[in-house]
């Protein structure tokens, strides 16, 4: 059994990751600036709260927590990433960075796309960030840091359920459909994406914590299917019983259209391409491994857990603009 420490959760994907680590008997601590309720974790979790922007609390956190794995999710900045390698370097057994697979640039150089496959620039800051951050983690001297990195896919959750236009879709997703209006799909709506379950990415996480195997490699973690954009749409529709009204938008003519908002949507790193990784590498170290959770579980599951959190659509959206200029210019 070991003594793991986690910077930033619970979240996304590191509730499940805390369950599976507690089946297997290990110690979990976790430094956190988590405001809401945490009583479902005091069984399981022994919390410090503070910034991971502070060494003095990172130290804290390693000497309290007598950590031999650490496992990053709020890395997010480069200044984040040096100060992790100061204050973890030659004090633990293994440090899996959590990155994302927005580093591998889009479009993807090859489809699936591998974890050695050529990257492209990555086209948004977040992406950049993350690159810099794995730069950090893996420059010459930074050896005495075991290090493994993970690159999660989209992984949907009980608060994140994704649409093209946006991180957090699903608060409008979900009243859209219901109230029959219409949906906006980017292109001819069969560009692949491989959207998945939070829960499945945290449990192959909490796979790799401790096993010696995995440092020095570099993991995609996605789901074992792929879909396309209409398609999981309407996999969200059937859970409400509603029919989708889809208005098919080429991706140029949204960017062309300057409308505001436009440079904070998902287009470019979602669905202007096919999105599809290659996940063999973790098969082959974890031929066991089972995915518990469908894409269209984790809908399910989003869809009950905010039944008073989706927002009003009578409000007139970015996603109402686009269609209706479209609409006015081509019909």
């Amino acid at each position: 059994m070991s003594r793991i420490l986690l910077l930033g959760a619970p979240g996304n994907i590191s509730a499940s990751t805390i369950d599976l680590l507690t089946e297997q008997h290990h110690s979990i601590f976790a430094l956190t600036n988590f405001q809401g309720d945490l009583s479902d974790y005091q069984q399981k979790v022994t919390f410090f709260h503070g910034d991971r922007n502070e060494p003095n609390d990172l130290i804290y956190a390693r000497d309290n927590s007598k950590a031999e794995i650490v496992i990053d999710y709020s890395c997010f900045m480069p200044e984040q990433a040096e100060s992790a390698v100061k204050v973890f370097s030659q004090m633990v057994v293994q440090y899996i960075f959590v990155s994302t697979v927005d580093v591998y640039g889009y479009p993807l150089s090859q489809l699936p796309m591998p974890e050695d496959g050529k990257r492209n620039a990555p086209n948004c800051p977040y992406a950049a960030n993350k690159a810099k951050c794995e730069e950090i983690f893996q420059r010459p001297g930074t050896e005495v840091l075991p290090l493994t990195i993970v690159r999660p896919a989209y992984s949907m959750g009980n608060r994140f359920l994704l649409t093209a236009l946006s991180r957090d879709g699903g608060y409008t997703l979900i009243p859209r459909l219901r109230a029959g209006k219409p949906v906006f799909s980017p292109g001819d709506g069969t560009a692949l994406i491989h959207a998945g379950n939070a829960y499945n990415t945290g449990r192959m996480i909490a796979q790799i914590a401790g096993d010696t195997r995995c440092i020095g490699e570099d993991f995609t973690l996605a789901n074992d299917t792929v879909t396309s954009y209409d398609d999981y749409i309407k996999i969200t529709a059937d859970h409400l019983n509603a029919k989708p009204q889809f208005v098919h938008i080429p991706t140029d003519f949204v960017y062309e259209s300057n409308l505001p908002g436009t440079e904070d949507i998902l287009l470019n790193d979602l669905t202007r391409y096919n999105v599809y990784f290659d996940i063999s590498k973790f098969r082959r170290f974890f031929p066991d491994f089972k995915w518990k959770k469908s894409l269209s579980e984790s809908i399910r599951e989003f869809i009950q857990y905010n039944e008073d959190n989706f927002k009003d659509v009578d409000t007139f959206s970015f996603e109402d603009q686009i269609i209706e200029k479209y609409l006015h210019e081509h019909h």
